[in-house]
């Protein structure tokens, strides 16, 4: 119960006033920050920095999300010219991620770094194929003769 009460409190500290703006992060970027927060034990310079860059990434992912919106409600654009847009979006949305990502490794410390590589953001797991998980590298169908 002062579990949930904690993180309720702390979901209310990000969305009031931080440096003048209202943070809007998301229920689950609120909970990754928390997590984050407590795992790491950052400190408040890193926690400051790291909702600026959640808020800095949310903002650019719903601006790319309108865009491809859009995009797929114009009626004038040919059916090749949507295909090129939606992957430039794709792309954007993905370097967008990517930077985050790096902004955020650049944070921590070398302590910090090996925990959060290890426990919040390990390694995705392999391909599903099929439904089932497997290794690609030692799967027939994957590995091509």
């Amino acid at each position: 119960m002062m579990k949930g009460k904690i993180l309720v409190s702390f979901c209310l500290l990000l969305t009031t006033a931080i440096c003048g703006q209202t943070v809007n992060l998301s229920p689950s970027t609120q909970r990754w920050i928390h997590k984050a927060d407590s795992i790491l034990q950052l400190d408040a310079a890193q926690r400051n920095q790291v909702i600026q860059i959640w808020m800095k990434f949310e903002n650019q992912q719903q601006l790319l999300d309108q865009r491809k919106q859009a995009n797929s409600q114009n009626a004038q654009l040919q059916p090749d010219q949507w295909e090129k847009e939606d992957a430039a979006i794709s792309a954007e949305k993905k370097e967008n991620k990517r930077l985050r990502d790096e902004q955020l490794d650049a944070l921590l410390t070398e302590e910090q770094r090996i925990i959060y590589q290890q426990q919040i953001a390990p390694n995705r797991s392999p391909v599903s194929h099929m439904g089932v998980k497997h290794d690609r590298a030692n799967c027939n169908i994957c590995v091509k003769p």
